[in-house]
């Protein structure tokens, strides 16, 4: 196992949380109500949808490997439904759901593209080297941050 730490203004050590984060959060932008005061609301059915697609490296959906199936979201409105809107609503259901699931897809090969291109080899930092810290994020009691040292150090990697 190989530890990646992060900090607090570079956080790319979980790349699979941020991806999921931003495909639940484009989701959420693009059927979120001008009020947004429906996002709530949207949480439960995006993550669902997320968790039904095929993850692009595993070949499987996140629902199947924590289920060991596929959840069956077809609806068939064929079968005894009162009335024209409960039917309109059962079919305009199932197409969001696998429009969704579409997007969703489109999402995660689009940030994957994405990552890719700005991922960077680590440097390989060794132990008992010497490095240099950025100050840009670092609070000093300097009265003003005009005069402040760009880069702290140098500091002994020791782990």
């Amino acid at each position: 196992m190989e530890l990646h730490f992060t900090s607090r203004y570079h956080l790319e050590a979980d790349g699979q949380t941020e991806h999921a984060n931003q495909t639940l959060e484009q989701y959420i932008h693009i059927y979120c109500s001008y009020q947004q005061n429906n996002w709530d609301l949207l949480l439960s059915i995006a993550k669902f949808a997320y968790n039904n697609v095929l993850n692009a490296s595993t070949g499987i959906s996140s629902f199947f490997t924590n289920k060991g199936y596929h959840p069956n979201m077809t609806i068939h409105p064929e079968h005894n439904i009162a009335s024209t809107q409960a039917h309109d609503f059962v079919v305009n259901l199932d197409e969001l759901h696998q429009f969704l699931c579409d997007e969703i897809t489109q999402a995660q090969s689009y940030y994957k593209i994405q990552a890719d291109k700005c991922q960077n080899p680590a440097s390989p930092f060794k132990v008992d080297k010497k490095v240099f810290f950025s100050s840009k994020h670092i609070k000093t009691t300097c009265p003003t941050a005009k005069f402040v040292e760009k880069f702290l150090g140098p500091f002994e990697i020791i782990a």
